[in-house]
């Protein structure tokens, strides 16, 4: 109170400058707060996926002689590679890979560090130094083994997925003036293998077999069997065994599609000669709504010329934004051509040139949604009050969607109350509740009440006893000690307005979502909401579905729920419940949305338009 007081009389004039001040500080501490408490609800991002791989090709001399013969003279293990590195380009948009190259013989040569494919320069350069491979004297599988291992342990991500896939044709061999067994050198295969299990890489190996040479009889004799242990020992590996280098291609698309996770494939055309005279026309027909079609072309001569014509007689250009074109044509092997929610029907190849072609058409359907219905939860109470309930769910993610309705959960509370009449007490009421999702949904509660006292026609006071000849000078409170107290509501109430305001102006400031939204179709029969610009009212998030903030937005029909939210310059899109696909690819958690992106809602189709 002195404090005060002393400070009313030494500031005179200056008091308004010392509250402006005071107001001023205190609307800084909270702008400050709101911003922490800002970025504490910005959601995380979440983790996307990511592939490192790595291509182990055997360069050993009985790749092009041995017996006189070789195993692939024409470098059809080259081709294959490149394939590969394309396919994965094509598939860029659904998580992010990197690939790396070793050749080996005796020794291994680092022909590529692990590179993003989604890059198209990058891509380009990698399929390039793929390209005619030196021999290197000698067999060592270990030593190659070993090698991809390192580079996966010093330049791979945190918490990728990894991929190792060897090549090879013979038996391991070595010089003369080198002294090893081939008991230990069996028991460092199996080491090596045993860590790669441990690490969760997965591990492929194809045997080039060429029968009619010693080199491979004698490693179907001896060491098949142990390739089979080692691959199947890692998560999903697998041996495969070419009867030829022609087998080559289609292994290297088989284990590519299974690691993209495409759906099904068929071979159009394989190995065909083209006409040379006119074009090849190869049809492709999509029988049912798919979230992409890949077409697969290996061409014999890079010249041959590839065009795609739609079923509406139009041709595709690789600029189309439905569309991903990998490989480079005029130059290249093979061309790949991803796309997106391809119309149905008959889809046309046209091939215009000379040599033999194969043509892959591989279909990845779209999703089967599995419904998932609202917990229903009834308390049955005695008397209105106010809970305060914490949810704990417990979910298993499905891998594979099927029909396999969530149990409605319903919870029973009973209220108990107690209460306790005082003159002296405020009313309290407080309440718990907790819910387990987990088995039987179960709900208990508590609650205490305390009634307000009955009112009272006189209260009990303490009262300041002063001697008879000073009472006159009570008539009532002292005006300056109103003063003081209200100089203390006035602070508090001038520190509520500051963080308040701070709150307010950190609200206005933003970030706030941008774009809009442009429903394109629905189920049949249900009207279509109005565009909606998300910039209009100001807002960090807006909800779509069951629960959509406008009520034009809850799609009947779908029992789902997304969430649009703005995260600094991005604007996100949150999965809630149910199926939802953005350009044909589900969205599990969180993705951030580009201009022209298409959300897939169940049967609503509605595109995110945002220029800036």
């Amino acid at each position: 109170m002195k404090i005060l007081r002393t400070l009313e009389r030494t500031t005179c004039g200056c008091l308004i400058l010392f509250l402006l001040l005071l107001l001023l500080l205190v609307g800084a501490l909270g702008y400050f707060l709101a911003g922490r408490v800002d970025a504490a609800e910005q959601p995380n991002p979440p983790t996307p996926v990511t592939y490192d791989l790595v291509l182990l090709s055997d360069q050993s001399h009985s790749m092009s002689e041995c017996d006189g013969i070789g195993s692939d003279p024409d470098l059809l293990r080259v081709q294959a590679a490149q394939l590969f590195i394309s396919y994965l380009g094509a598939d860029s948009g659904a998580g992010a890979y990197r690939l790396g190259l070793l050749h080996f013989g005796g020794t291994v040569q680092q022909v590529a560090p692990l590179t993003d494919v989604g890059n198209s320069a990058m891509r380009r350069q990698l399929a390039l130094t793929a390209e005619n491979p030196q021999p290197i004297p000698w067999t060592d599988q270990l030593a190659a083994l070993q090698s991809a291992r390192t580079l996966l342990a010093d330049q791979g991500r945190p918490g990728s997925r990894r991929v190792i896939l060897l090549l090879t044709d013979g038996e391991p061999a070595w010089p003369d003036t080198i002294t090893r067994k081939a008991s230990d050198y069996r028991q460092g295969l199996r080491a090596v293998a045993g860590q790669l299990a441990q690490e969760e890489t997965t591990l492929f190996i194809i045997h080039l077999d060429n029968p009619n040479t010693s080199c491979s009889q004698r490693v179907s004799a001896h060491w098949l069997g142990l390739w089979r242990e080692m691959a199947e020992s890692t998560p999903g590996g697998a041996l495969f065994s070419a009867l030829g280098a022609d087998d080559l291609l289609p292994l290297y698309h088989g284990i590519v599609r299974g690691v993209t996770g495409a759906g099904s494939s068929t071979a159009l055309v394989e190995g065909a000669d083209l006409p040379g005279g006119h074009p090849m026309v190869i049809t492709a027909t999509v029988e049912q709504p798919l979230t992409s079609m890949t077409l697969v072309i290996w061409k014999e001569l890079p010249e041959t010329r590839v065009e795609i014509i739609a079923p509406d007689g139009v041709a595709l250009r690789p600029n189309d934004p439905a569309a991903t074109v990998t490989g480079d044509p005029g130059r290249s092997h093979e061309e790949v051509w991803r796309i997106q929610m391809p119309g149905m029907g008959d889809w046309q190849v046209h091939l215009t040139g000379a040599g033999r072609v194969t043509v892959w058409q591989d279909r990845a359907p779209l999703p089967t949604p599995t419904p998932r219905p609202s917990p229903t939860v009834t308390p049955t109470a005695t008397r209105t009050s106010t809970a305060t309930a914490t949810a704990t769910f417990t979910r298993t993610p499905i891998a594979t969607a099927t029909e396999t309705p969530s149990a409605t959960q319903t919870a029973t509370a009973t209220w108990t109350a107690t209460a306790t009449a005082t003159n002296t007490v405020a009313p309290t009421e407080t309440a718990t509740a907790t819910q387990t999702d987990t088995g039987t949904p179960t709900a208990t509660a508590s609650a205490t009440h305390t009634p307000a006292p009955t009112p009272t026609e006189r209260s009990t006071a303490t009262l300041l006893l002063l001697p008879p000849d000073r009472e006159a000078e009570l008539p009532g409170p002292s005006p300056r000690h109103w003063t003081v107290w209200h100089w203390l509501a006035g602070l508090t109430l001038l520190g509520a307005g500051g963080a308040g305001g701070g709150v307010y102006w950190r609200r206005r400031r933003g970030p706030f979502l941008q774009g809009e939204l442009v429903p394109i179709s629905g189920p049949t029969g249900t009207p279509l909401p109005m565009p909606y610009a998300l910039a209009t009212n100001r807002r960090r998030r807006v909800a779509l579905g069951v629960n959509a903030t406008w009520s034009a937005w809850r799609l009947p029909g779908w029992d789902g729920e997304i969430a649009l939210e703005a995260l600094g310059r991005e604007t996100r899109l949150r999965v809630i419940r149910g199926s939802v696909q953005v350009n044909s690819l589900p969205v599990r958690q969180s993705i951030r949305l580009q201009d022209r992106d298409l959300i897939t809602c169940g049967e609503y189709q509605v595109r995110y338009e945002n220029l800036f």
